[in-house]
């Protein structure tokens, strides 16, 4: 398998559009990134901050494929998935989505070097491609970071390993009095 980024969307700012930060971080991540995937093809939900978040990591490649569909516009929570009697008040209605085969499916057939989704959407579709290719994933020993995954991070998923990337938090410098 190539390198494939799995991310959900960047920092939102007003009416479904990246805020400045989240560009900035999704370029940073693109930067970080691309010794290993070009961003050449993307797999993306249809919500305007997920197709943003796409064209930023591919704004300098030569040549792009975007494939947007429908079945990636689902919110996922982590617990919620690997626990389904668990129920959270803030939970979206469609986060008992079950068609993570047609999802599974779209991704081996346009072969993306990015997914962007939303909530831990990516993060669990990129467990599921592992497990089909024979990966043991213990969905219930994986860091916070993975299970609560935040805004334009991801999982970098090579061969049959993954690994998360993330902006590093910057702490706002408090303001001095003179």
């Amino acid at each position: 398998m190539k390198p494939t980024f799995f991310c959900r969307h960047g920092q939102v700012g007003s009416r479904d559009t990246l805020s400045p930060e989240g560009k900035s971080e999704c370029r940073y991540l693109r930067e970080s990134l691309r010794e290993v995937c070009d961003f050449r093809t993307a797999l993306v939900s249809t919500a305007n901050r997920c197709l943003e978040t796409a064209h930023v990591f591919m704004e300098h490649a030569p040549v792009r494929s975007l494939f947007m569909d429908s079945e990636l516009h689902v919110f996922v929570d982590y617990r919620t998935f690997i626990s389904p009697t668990i129920h959270h008040v803030d939970v979206p209605p469609r986060t008992n989505f079950s068609n993570w085969a047609t999802v599974v499916e779209l991704f081996e057939e346009y072969q993306p070097d990015l997914v962007v989704g939303h909530d831990c959407m990516p993060v669990i579709l990129a467990f599921k491609l592992l497990e089909r290719r024979g990966v043991k994933i213990d969905w219930h020993a994986q860091p916070r970071e993975l299970t609560s995954l935040r805004m334009g991070c991801g999982v970098l998923v090579s061969d049959d390993t993954y690994k998360y990337i993330g902006v590093p938090k910057v702490t706002p410098v408090p303001k001095t009095r003179h």
